[in-house]
């Protein structure tokens, strides 16, 4: 007979003989969360109208000095000394200036209200006690105490100025808001923010509009030389930011006030109010921002334009100049006018033929595109619209055909169309791209207009659509103004759109609707804010640091070997620091510069900045190049932070280059600008300087390093199989699994490059040796470099930071572990430094977790656990690895539930945002489903089992409860909170202050002691989960498994004198914990014995019901359907499962009838014969 347990709150200690005296009843709900619901304080506030001082209110009240303190030690573990007067003050400044920033700072005060909404009834009282003093103790600026001196109140009016001002810049809102105008009015911002806390609580409600308007006068007023218009657009979009995070601060402020009863309700007018009033200093910084822009700009443009004048030809409409002698031969000939008028026919045939019946062969959906086509063309298939182009315009464009068909084949045919003839020759690639651009460059005919007029031939009833792309690759295909696609361009896509509709096919187009929605979900994936965060930090931090340090060592070792580099050194070292904080505060010379330099140049701007993470079809300025669809709007549209920080780093990292390159040959950019030479790569005058192809080449490539989305190098043996590999991914299904290869092979060269490995290419190569001793020390400089940041790891492993997994910091005061996995190359440095401790310890894991850690770390998130790809792989190791058949059936479930829930990544942020404010409970959510005993939904039994898994992991991502609703309709059950089998009784895993994985991209949760000590010596959730293929009755058994580890091993491991202990005292005198390892193994496996027993009996018909099609194989059940009829066995099963017991709520308890549970204790001989076979002797 197997022992009931069933204790509710149960602290991890064993059994004292008072409790084992007493009798405990407990009902089926035992496990219930704690954190009921209890009466909240009274709003009215016992300091107000009193006109207590900081003495009265904190200074010298022993009461709030002691709730301060425990405030400190509750919500951040801290333990704070306050004995002598001096140490007071001390504490009471912290915790003003903790809420000062509560008010101001959206991330403050979100987190703030989250630990109230969570915390317990002595929490809440005794943070409402200091809160009450808080908000009655004198403004900053007013007196103090009664003894207070004339510096004192100024040093005081000082710090709350200050304490506001930082508060304000180290908010979301405030750092995107010094991002657009600066850090010129942060201050001016930061005490707008002190005023408005102030408006709020004197209620004044009319200062919104006069305050807002008196900010933008000032501004326009001190930039008085800029047009109004932008600087007034520019108040727009940053008092649009500020209002956002200023609504933000005041949910939070107002989720605290609730929380501890100085509120009743939510107020939408004080919501508003603040929001209003939040707007006003962004406003004026937005007119700052606007006004650095422009200025910028027309600098730029103005270096430019005197560039163009210098040239004499092209960029025409800057110069206003004349043309080169051969090209005014050309447009002054007598057959010019006769092209002109023919091109202008044939345009207007073409908006005929629209309304002309198409070839039947073409499919309905091919004959709405190209009437699309003719729409984007400027044809109207309502109204015939004839041509208005101008005739100096048509002049050009008729002289630009001319030399073309010259150029390609000597002459103009008289008998044909002269805007066939041109589509023919850009078909047969009888000229070349750089002859192409250069002429149009040379009429200043713009490259869409030319196109729009010549190659709408290529839509005459879809005859020649097989070739389009392949023109429009070549010739034509470029994204002007960084993301806004050209009249012709829309016109491509609905001709592209025709030519698949005709069947001719093609990589990419085989399947064009699952080729989209495949690039739709690449897309959702890296939709939320904190994905662009992550990328943001590790670029700053893993690349723009270590450029400059590889910088600096380079130019280092090259001046010891008497061979010093061009240019200021120092200037040099920090040029990518510098570029990218010029671009950070506004400065728009970069994003001229770089515009003019690839204007010419299609294919190389499309490199550059064509993908998003470089993967195929990921555009920074579309989700593809199959239409623009709604979708594709919507997923631009949700992508818009992580397109704009790929836009932000590469423009940066390509100007850095080019600048270094030009420098390396005694080039300066500016003066290359003044000559109006940026955008050519031929030189038309004697020592003419130029910027070469191969300078332009290298940026790109070094700019798509330095965002991880890089190809290989093909010359290498690792370039060639990734770069294979990567092309193989996206050209098959694989690209299901692994979404981002490309990323996937950046990020291993990266691994490899800055790590002691690197070395072995760096000097241990003939052709690394090679590059050294021609002064290119960059290789050598990033092993250096690299090697510096494993030091780092292994210092952090060894520190009181460490975690207990590899991925894993915790915070030694509150016990808080972060997961970095997501925050590349953090894990991959951890992984590496733990790896080589666990190896000399002894403490290395088993090998299929160990491969799957590895798998992990080495491929970033592709293969992380949850992803398709992680799911997939997982349960594949696990399969061979002893799993079973069964085991790999589930991981494919897994995977096609994590493909579907992929599509609903976006509403991740809406999820996390309701939970930092009490919206859903912050608890993470089990996404294994039900099991064999699910009943009375719409799926039931094994179909329940079935479907359930997948059908979890897309209610999780669902917004306000419906997936949560949408599950308990489909299986008749809530979907469960996760089990961490390691966590005290009754406790589940919690999110903490979940809004921190959008605005840092970090995500933070518990550990306890427990689980740290079993992932620090080896062990993994193998070990702590209980596993028989049924959700159900595996999750009974893991709530009986989480009680005996409290109740067990936990007290042992705190013990110093107990069996574990001594052990591991033994293996650490040895230098090797296999003996411990060992010794916890075989307790857990004891404890799974008893819990597995223990759910068997209080579940048995789900246990048979289970075992039943455990005990027998696929012919044996095949073979009974023959006899007693198809589907017999499932029916035999069902009605076993009649009499099962289902786990209903969502703590995962099974039902039980109302009658209570009586807890014995155990015997004397029971609890030694317990100890006997968890503990030894």
């Amino acid at each position: 007979m197997v022992r009931k347990v069933y204790i509710e709150g149960f602290t991890p200690a064993l059994v004292s003989e008072e409790e084992e005296e007493e009798t405990r009843y407990l009902t089926g709900d035992s496990n219930e969360i704690a954190g009921d619901s209890f009466d909240k304080p009274s709003t009215v506030n016992p300091y107000a109208g009193t006109d207590a001082d900081l003495d009265d209110l904190f200074y010298k009240n022993e009461d709030n000095i002691s709730a301060i303190k425990k405030y400190y030690f509750k919500r951040f573990g801290e333990v704070r000394i306050a004995d002598d007067e001096k140490e007071k003050k001390d504490l009471v400044h912290d915790f003003i200036t903790h809420m000062r920033w509560s008010e101001v700072n959206e991330v403050s005060a979100g987190t703030l209200a989250w630990y109230v909404n969570n915390a317990d009834r002595d929490e809440v009282y005794n943070f409402r006690q200091i809160y009450d003093a808080y908000k009655e103790m004198p403004n900053f600026y007013a007196q103090g105490t009664e003894d207070e001196k004339p510096l004192e109140r100024l040093s005081r009016f000082g710090e709350g100025v200050f304490d506001y001002a930082l508060g304000t810049i180290a908010s979301p809102s405030g750092i995107a808001s010094i991002a657009t105008g600066g850090t010129a009015k942060a201050g001016a911002m930061a005490a707008n923010r002190a005023f408005i806390q102030t408006a709020i609580k004197n209620g004044v409600a009319k200062v919104s509009s006069k305050a807002a308007k008196g900010s933008l006068t000032r501004g326009i007023q001190k930039n008085i030389l800029l047009p109004k218009q932008a600087l007034l657009e520019g108040a727009k979009r940053a008092a649009l930011v500020d209002t956002v995070g200023a609504a933000a601060t005041n949910v939070g402020m107002q989720s605290t006030r609730i929380g501890i009863g100085a509120q009743d309700n939510f107020s939408i007018g004080q919501m508003a109010l603040y929001t209003a009033l939040g707007g006003t200093p962004g406003a004026a910084i937005g007119a700052r921002a606007a006004g650095k822009a422009f200025k910028t700009k027309r600098q730029t443009e103005r270096i430019l334009a005197k560039g163009a004048a210098e040239q004499g030809i092209g960029i025409l409409e800057r110069t206003g100049r004349g043309y080169s002698p051969d090209v005014q031969k050309t447009l002054d000939s007598k057959d010019v006018e006769k092209i002109s008028k023919d091109i202008v026919d044939n345009f207007n045939d073409l908006n005929k033929q629209v309304k002309e019946p198409l070839d039947p062969k073409l499919v309905s959906k091919g004959q709405e595109s190209l009437q699309a086509a003719g729409k984007r063309l400027g044809l109207d298939d309502q109204k015939l619209v004839d041509i208005t182009l101008s005739d100096d315009l048509m002049k050009r464009i008729a002289g630009a055909a001319k030399i073309l068909l010259k150029e390609g084949k000597g002459k103009v045919n008289p008998n044909d169309r002269v805007t066939k003839q041109v589509y023919d020759l850009l078909d047969q690639d009888l000229v070349s791209p750089e002859l192409y651009r250069e002429t149009l460059d040379m009429l200043g005919v713009d490259l869409g207009t030319f196109a729009k007029i010549v190659l709408a031939e290529g839509s005459d009833l879809g005859r020649k659509l097989g070739r389009l792309s392949q023109i429009k690759d070549r010739f034509v295909d470029i994204e002007a103004n960084y993301g806004q696609r050209t009249a012709y361009e829309e016109a491509m896509i609905e001709l592209q759109k025709l030519h698949d509709a005709s069947g001719f096919g093609g990589y990419g187009r085989d399947n064009p609707t699952a080729y989209r929605f495949n690039q739709y979900r690449k897309g959702i994936l890296v939709s939320q804010p904190g994905t662009a965060i992550r990328n943001v930090a590790s670029v700053l931090g893993f690349q723009a640091v270590p450029n400059m340090l590889v910088t600096a060592i380079n130019r280092g070792l090259n001046a010891a070997r008497g061979n010093p580099m061009q240019g200021n050194a120092v200037m040099d070292s920090i040029l990518i620091g510098r570029n990218i904080f010029a671009q950070f505060t506004g400065d728009q010379r970069l994003n001229l510069y770089t515009s003019e330099i690839l204007k010419n140049m299609p294919k190389s701007e499309k490199r550059l900045f064509g993908n998003l993470f470089g993967e195929n079809g990921m555009g920074t300025s579309s989700v593809g190049d199959v239409g623009t669809y709604t979708m594709d709007r919507f997923v631009r549209a949700i992508n818009i932070l992580n397109r704009g920080q790929e836009h932000f780093f590469r423009t940066a990292s390509f100007m850095t280059s080019v600048e270094r390159q030009l420098a390396e040959k005694g080039l300066s950019l500016t003066n290359i600008a003044k000559t109006g030479s940026l955008s050519k790569r031929i030189a038309t005058k004697e020592g003419e300087e130029l910027i070469s192809d191969d300078v332009i080449q290298k940026a790109i490539d070094d700019s798509l390093e330095f965002t991880f989305a890089n190809l290989q190098d093909k010359d290498t043996m690792f370039g060639a199989f990734a770069n294979l590999t990567t092309e193989f991914i996206n050209k098959t299904p694989l690209t299901l699994l692994v979404p981002f290869p490309r990323f996937m092979f950046a990020a291993m060269k990266y691994q490899y490059d800055f790590s002691p490995l690197g070395f072995l290419s760096s000097v241990g190569t003939k052709k690394g040796r090679a590059r050294i001793a021609a002064g290119d020390h960059t290789g050598l400089a990033r092993n250096i470099v690299g090697s510096g940041l494993l030091t780092g790891a292994f210092m952090l492993k060894n520190s009181e930071y460490s975690g207990g997994e590899w991925y894993e910091l915790k915070d030694p005061e509150t016990g808080r572990t972060l997961d970095t996995r997501a925050l590349f190359p953090i894990p991959q440095y951890l992984f590496a430094a733990d790896t080589i401790q666990r190896f000399f310890s002894g403490r290395d894991k088993d090998t299929a977790k160990f491969i799957q850690d590895a798998q992990t770390a080495i491929t970033g998130t592709n293969f992380r656990s949850g992803q398709a790809g992680g799911e997939f792989l997982g349960g594949f190791i696990e399969a061979v690895s002893g799993g079973g058949e069964q085991k790999f059936i589930e991981s494919m479930v897994g995977t096609a539930g994590s493909l579907g829930s992929q599509y609903l990544v976006f509403f991740r942020p809406i999820n996390d945002v309701l939970m930092q404010y009490g919206g859903l409970e912050p608890y993470a959510l089990e996404q294994k489903g039900t099991g064999l005993s699910a009943r009375g939904g719409v799926f039931e039994g094994a179909t329940a089992k079935a479907l359930s898994a997948p059908a979890a992991q897309i209610a999780a991502n669902l917004p306000f409860g419906v997936g949560q609703a949408l599950y308990e309709h489909l299986f008749n059950e809530e979907q469960k909170y996760n089990i961490d089998t390691t966590l005290p009784v009754g406790e589940r895993v919690k999110r903490y202050n979940p809004i921190l994985k959008q605005l840092f991209g970090t995500t933070v949760y518990e550990k306890t002691i427990t689980g740290r000590v079993l992932s620090y010596y080896g062990l993994d959730y193998t070990d702590t989960k209980i596993y028989t293929g049924d959700a159900g009755f595996d999750r009974q058994a893991n709530i009986i498994y989480q009680r005996l580890i409290d109740l067990t091993l936990t007290p042992g491991l705190a013990n110093p004198t107990s069996n574990f202990n001594t052990i591991a005292q033994q293996d650490a005198a040895l230098g090797n914990f296999k003996n411990t390892k060992l010794y916890l193994r075989n307790e857990l496996r004891e404890l799974k014995k008893i819990a597995r027993a223990e759910a068997k009996e209080d579940n048995p018909q789900l246990w048979k019901a289970i075992k039943m099609w455990k005990d027998t194989s696929v012919l044996e059940r095949s073979a009974f359907d023959v006899r007693m009829g198809e589907g017999s066995a499932r029916e035999e099963q069902a009605e076993i499962l009649e009499g099962s017991l289902r786990s209903v709520d969502r703590m995962g308890n099974i039902e039980r009838d109302n009658e209570r549970y009586l807890y014995t204790p155990l015997s004397k001989e029971e609890e030694e014969a317990l100890e006997r076979r968890l503990y030894g002797n």
